[in-house]
């Protein structure tokens, strides 16, 4: 019979062997875990968020060895908790044992914490379908989308700068509208340090738009939250802001590969991704349980 536990920080490197194992099948692949250099950078995230407290996996194991878990990067004050897996090995009793390894997950939670978001590969359908039974909603399909370093370095354009004291109202309004709910809050984003996190703003008549760009803990480049007002659109400055991170991110920062995800529905912004250099490598499918729909 299984045994289900909590995971302890000697269970880290093996989950994330684990979970590395099982992401390279698109069918069982979770997209908050996956990436393509092994079980390092995964590691690496599960220690770092445990060290801040904010990580908690249960385990299934057959007495012997790992056969499964399911974790989650969780943040109190938020409510909200970020699921990594589930992961399973072999399909027997598949979804009454991802089950099980959930409803120990939520029962070691804060209480605080009430939404789930779930990440699942868009060809993963048994996850996205067994989190559905449980009362999960879903949501657009999300794309990712890397660019390699280019042999020619982007020159920053001059309509972008620095984040300016001023400009926080009308950005942090721009934020709330374009992204409502999101997990990074306007004055944390204002917070970056510019170092491992730079924010670009665009001038158009004062702050038109904004984009923050991340150097991941892996080497790589992350690029989020564009947003440009819709009454200075169509005026290049999405674009300027991209050329400008990316500026930043291969001539500054050096990184190898830069990364960004973006809705289904964002025709115009696939188009720029494209333009850039971008290529579509994945889709997930964003999945939200909120805890009081499940049967935990």
């Amino acid at each position: 019979m299984a045994e289900i536990r909590l995971a302890a920080a000697a269970d880290y490197p093996a989950l994330a062997a684990f979970q590395h194992a099982v992401n390279e099948a698109p069918e069982a692949r979770c997209l908050h875990t996956h990436g393509p250099d092994g079980p390092g950078p995964l590691l690496a995230d599960i220690e770092a968020a445990a060290e801040r407290g904010q990580f908690l996996a249960v385990v299934e194991s057959d007495g012997l060895s790992l056969t499964g878990w399911i974790g989650c990067e969780f943040d109190a004050a938020k409510g909200r908790a970020w699921l990594w897996g589930p992961a399973l090995q072999g399909d027997a009793g598949w979804t009454e044992r991802m089950g099980a390894l959930l409803d120990g997950l939520l029962a070691a939670l804060p209480r605080e914490v009430v939404r789930l978001s779930a990440f699942p590969d868009q060809r993963n359908i048994r996850t996205a379908a067994a989190l559905g039974a449980r009362g999960a909603q879903a949501g657009k399909p999300v794309h990712i989308y890397t660019a390699a370093r280019p042999a020619v370095l982007p020159a920053a354009p001059a309509a972008v700068r620095a984040l300016q004291p001023g400009d926080r109202p009308a950005l942090a309004a721009l934020h709330a509208a374009s992204f409502p709910n999101t997990y990074l809050s306007a004055e944390e984003m204002f917070a970056v340090d510019g170092v491992s996190k730079r924010l670009f703003v665009a001038e158009s008549e004062g702050p038109a738009g904004y984009l923050l760009a991340s150097v991941q803990a892996d080497g790589s480049g992350y690029v989020d939250f564009v947003a440009v007002d819709e009454r200075r659109r169509r005026r290049g400055l999405a674009g300027a802001l991209l050329t400008a991170a990316l500026a930043w991110l291969f001539g500054e920062r050096d990184v190898p590969e830069v990364s960004l995800t973006v809705n289904d529905d964002r025709s115009g912004a696939r188009a720029l991704y494209g333009r850039a250099g971008f290529d579509l490598i994945l889709t997930g499918q964003p999945l939200d349980l909120t805890r009081g729909a499940t049967a935990a």
